[in-house]
């Protein structure tokens, strides 16, 4: 309970406003009241019903961030997916990306546990799923309506990222090769690639000619 003055407008109405921080005290049935300081039980007003949940905020990926596709051992990174959590309630997590901006129902990456509010990472082994357009939601894992947000647009979910795969290039190696003779280019890749393109650089030509 805390006193504020009203202010009167020049229509002679009265208007009061206050920017209040929400306290970490989750609940599903809150009310706000205001009331005359002189008869509070006379004199006062009630909210509609609402809600005070956790929150949860996106901090990686980022905007056009790019993460490859994991493979061993040709490729063994995995991407950090970083989030934060504000308030309490909020100890578990269901983590899912989506190539087609969530019109379709989404892919489930892991189910996390144990949380804390402050920042979390989850490891990633980026699935082998290329695209232009992916996006990650996190929410709690009882709760959809407690969903992470972009922190930059304040919409739900993840910008739009890319997964990408990722070659390795095991032939030729360092040497001398005679002039007509064949030799073997080989590679091998993370993520399904139908098709390739070979190129040589040599500095005769000072620039790339398909083999």
């Amino acid at each position: 309970t805390a006193t504020y003055a009203n202010n009167a407008s020049a229509d002679g109405l009265v208007e009061g406003w206050y920017d209040w921080t929400i306290p970490n005290d989750m609940s599903e049935t809150v009310l706000v009241r205001v009331a005359d300081t002189r008869y509070p039980s006379l004199v006062y007003a009630d909210s509609a019903q609402f809600k005070v949940k956790g929150a949860i905020r996106i901090n990686s990926p980022v905007l056009n961030d790019v993460f490859y596709v994991y493979h061993m051992p040709n490729n063994p990174i995995k991407h950090n997916i970083v989030y934060s959590i504000t308030g309490s309630g909020v100890s578990s997590v269901k983590i899912q990306y989506s190539k087609d901006n969530f019109a379709t129902s989404p892919i489930d990456i892991a189910t996390v546990n144990g949380l804390s509010p402050g920042v979390n990472i989850y490891q990633w082994e980026v699935t082998d799923s290329i695209s232009n357009n992916v996006r990650i939601r996190i929410e709690k894992t009882d709760d959809p309506e407690t969903r992470a947000l972009d922190p930059l647009t304040m919409t739900p979910d993840s910008p739009f990222f890319k997964i990408k795969g990722r070659f390795n290039l095991t032939a030729p190696v360092s040497g001398a090769y005679i002039v007509g003779s064949a030799i073997p280019v080989q590679w091998t890749n993370s993520g399904t690639i139908s098709n390739v393109k070979l190129e040589y650089l040599s500095p005769a030509i000072n620039n790339w000619a398909v083999i």
